[in-house]
This record gives C-alpha cells, sequence and structure tokens, in this order.
C-alpha cells in the first residue's frame, strides 16, 4: 500500500495536485462525529487527503484553454481535480488490477456526503486549524486546498491497529498578534459564499495576515478565481 500511495502522489502531482496525506478515518471521525466518513467495517481504516498548491493552477489553466467541455462547466476547476482524482484512483485501486475497494469524498459535496476536509487536514497532521478558520500548513501555510478524502478498505499505517490519532501539527504562530483585529471585523461565524466572493479582498486579507508560508503565496490570477470564480481569471 505505501508504494500505491507514492504512485498515487507522484501521478497526482503532475497535475497540480501536490499533496497526499494519508490519516486514519476513525481519528478523523473522532473529530468530526456528525460528518463521520465510512470505516469499511474495520477498526482501523486508511484514508488519504488530497489537495494541492498552487502548483495547481498551471496544469488546470492549461487544461482549461485545451479541454472546451471544462469551458462549458459551471465550477470547472472542481471538475478538473475530481475527474484527475478519479482516473488515477481507479488505475491504481481499480478492480482491473485485483482492486482494493474506496470511496472519494470532494471538498464541494453536499449533505449527507459532506465531509469536514479542514477536520481531515488536523487529524493527518497536514495543518494547523487558527481561529481564522484557515488551515495552516508548516511550510506553506494558508496557501494550499484542500480537494478530495479518500477512504480505502485497508489499515492505517502506524497506529497499531487502534485507529489512533497521530501528532497533531502544532500551532505555527500566535494568531492574536495579525490575524484577530482582522477576525474580529470580518465575524467569520457570519460569513457566507455570496460574501465572501462579494467582500474577497477582506478575505485575502486575513489569509496574508499569516506569517507562514508568504513564499507560496498564490499569484494573482489564482487568487482571484479562488475567492471569486470569474472566468476571466482562467485566461489572463
Amino acid at each position: 500500500m505505501t508504494s500505491a500511495i507514492a504512485s498515487l502522489g507522484t501521478a497526482l502531482a503532475a497535475h497540480g495536485l501536490d499533496l497526499v496525506q494519508p490519516l486514519s478515518v476513525q481519528a478523523y471521525n473522532a473529530l468530526a462525529p456528525a460528518y463521520a466518513a465510512p470505516t469499511m467495517e474495520r477498526p482501523s481504516t486508511l484514508a488519504l487527503l488530497i489537495g494541492n498548491t498552487r502548483a495547481l493552477w498551471s496544469p488546470f489553466t492549461a487544461a482549461y484553454r485545451d479541454q472546451p467541455h471544462l469551458q462549458r462547466l459551471a465550477n470547472p476547476l472542481d471538475d478538473y481535480c475530481a475527474t484527475t482524482i478519479a482516473t488515477q484512483l481507479e488505475r491504481l485501486f481499480g478492480a482491473a488490477d485485483g482492486g482494493v475497494r474506496y470511496e472519494a469524498f470532494w471538498a464541494p459535496e453536499p449533505p449527507p456526503r459532506r465531509l469536514l476536509l479542514q477536520r481531515a487536514a488536523v487529524a493527518a497532521g497536514l495543518a494547523y486549524l487558527a481561529p481564522s478558520q484557515l488551515c495552516i500548513h508548516p511550510i506553506y501555510g494558508p496557501w494550499f486546498s484542500l480537494r478530495a478524502l479518500v477512504v480505502l478498505d485497508a489499515p492505517a499505517p502506524g497506529d497499531g491497529g487502534t485507529g489512533a490519532a497521530p501528532v497533531r501539527c502544532p500551532a505555527p504562530c500566535d494568531c492574536a498578534l495579525a490575524c484577530q483585529p482582522i477576525i474580529d471585523r470580518l465575524a467569520l461565524a457570519n460569513h457566507t459564499q455570496a460574501r465572501v466572493h462579494a467582500a474577497w479582498e477582506d478575505y485575502l486579507a486575513l489569509r496574508d495576515a499569516c506569517p507562514v508560508g508568504r513564499a507560496h503565496r498564490f499569484g494573482a490570477a489564482q487568487i482571484r478565481y479562488h475567492y471569486t470564480h470569474q472566468r476571466d481569471a482562467l485566461t489572463s
């Protein structure tokens, strides 16, 4: 399974999906019991959290230019990520090669299949969930996105079969120093997607306030599309 995960990481990275992190489903479920993932009837179950840094932008925009069907979709980035991940999962874990049973859950899915990928990032030890509600990676800071959680019919590595949580990613800094005034101004508990689109520069300021990972900040077009979904950002 370790070699298959490494092969999946290599294949996805070629398409810009350069973060693949194993975790225990049971560790995730302990953090988000109301949004539990299936355990495949195992006491310890492997999941893979898949995401991306700014590395996604160039492969995605190239695909958008070259594949007319993406240009007709309401959410071409979500489709690009889901199709890429599904293709590579089937290639590596599908029934054609004896297979491993798996189920993929996508970031934008509505209930009842919605999972909390930020909590999965915490359970995986991938990132710290800050008071800003941004996940902070120790290298990339807030400059990454989460795309899917894949549950496999296999044991989680390194937990002795117990489903225990890994060591958590520590807080990278004191959020009260730079972020808290912006958090207070935005009143994050009241935000909606429409509000984010309308006031996206305020939300960007919150991301920019984090001192971690600034060298990995998204480019201008990627930032604008991330917050607004404006199509001209895909060809600028």
